[in-house]
């Protein structure tokens, strides 16, 4: 498929915000809300958008690129691949966080990337970065996968 690919566009929303960035994505929807800035990798909208055909129904980006001081504002690891442009937090109108991860680990992009489940948050982070890596998260902690596929019940 071959979207974005590492594109890098600052500015937040002046500049080309408004752009589609692959066929159900827009800029808009990754940039960071600290600064504006916008870094996409085109593997992360592949994942995306094959996520997005496996259910049918728009996948909803709460947050994609984050700059190092966001991130860190936010709580995120310091190696997050929010970072680099290579993770989203998705959630999917009418499917909770534990159906959305386990449609996530049926797209190939993602299952040899990062799944996280939130489900207190309402939603799962998804990577392109290196893996495969699985977690829960829950209460401010990282807990077993097992744990927060419990709490989604």
């Amino acid at each position: 498929m071959g979207f974005g690919g590492g594109d890098r566009e600052g500015g937040g929303m002046s500049g080309r915000w408004w752009e589609r960035v692959s066929p159900h994505f827009w800029r808009r929807e990754f940039v960071c809300r600290c600064c504006g800035e916008c870094v996409i990798d085109g593997k992360l909208l592949e994942g995306l958008e094959a996520l997005r055909a496996k259910g049918g129904i728009p996948v909803c980006v709460l947050s994609g690129y984050r700059c190092v001081r966001h991130n860190r504002e936010v709580g995120g690891s310091p190696k997050s691949q929010h970072c680099v442009g290579r993770a989203a937090d998705i959630a999917i109108a009418g499917v909770g966080p534990g159906g959305v991860f386990e449609w996530a680990e049926q797209v190939p992009i993602f299952a040899r990337g990062g799944i996280g489940l939130y489900p207190w948050g309402g939603f799962v982070h998804v990577d392109v970065g290196p893996g495969p890596r699985r977690w829960g998260w829950m209460g401010g902690r990282m807990v077993g996968v097992a744990a927060a596929r419990a709490a989604c019940e």
